[in-house]
């Protein structure tokens, strides 16, 4: 999981680079990007970002409510 002070930074400043440091940091090339419904606006963008970067990505279409709304069986 991504620390909540990066996810923040990346969602309300568009930093998107603090996020894709963060996931190369943990040395993932895929990931499964689930979003609430008020950031489901910025997912095209967010996702575009992160393939240019050569980063892998599933799109939840389940949004989430927090922490205990994953859809981490999904991902697998």
């Amino acid at each position: 999981m991504i620390p909540y002070k990066h996810l923040h930074n990346t969602f309300c400043m568009g930093n998107y680079e603090g996020l894709a440091k963060s996931i190369e940091e943990r040395g993932a090339r895929r990931i499964m990007l689930q979003l609430p419904e008020g950031l489901r606006m910025k997912a095209a963008e967010m996702c575009s970002f992160l393939q240019e970067r050569d980063i892998d990505i599933m799109l939840s279409n389940n949004p989430t409510y927090g922490a205990c709304d994953l859809a981490d069986a999904d991902a697998k």
